[in-house]
C-alpha cells in the first residue's frame, strides 16, 4: 500500500501526533505499529523532528514502560545517538 505525502502529513499533525504517541507506544500491539511507523518515515526530517520532541516530552515515561520502551529504543538507534 502506497502512502502519498498528503495523507503523510494528515496522519501526523502535530496535534494528533503528541496526544497519542504515548497512548499507542504503551500498548502490546501499539508499539510495534509506532516502530514500524518510525522505519517509514525515517528519511523525513520533519516528522523525525515531531517524533524527537514528543518522545523528550515524556522520555522517563517511555523509558520505564515495558512497551514504549522499545520505541524509545527504535529512536536513539534512528537518531544514531
Amino acid at each position: 500500500m502506497h502512502v502519498t505525502e498528503e495523507q503523510k502529513r494528515e496522519k501526523t499533525s502535530k496535534k494528533t501526533l503528541k496526544s497519542k504517541f504515548l497512548f499507542v507506544a504503551s500498548d502490546i500491539r501499539g508499539t510495534h505499529a509506532i516502530q514500524s511507523f518510525i522505519d517509514a518515515v525515517d528519511q523525513e526530517p520533519l516528522i523525525v523532528k515531531m517524533i524527537s520532541e514528543t518522545i523528550n516530552q515524556d522520555i522517563m515515561k517511555y523509558a520505564l514502560n515495558k512497551h514504549a520502551n522499545h520505541v524509545l529504543i527504535k529512536f536513539i538507534k534512528l537518531a544514531n545517538i
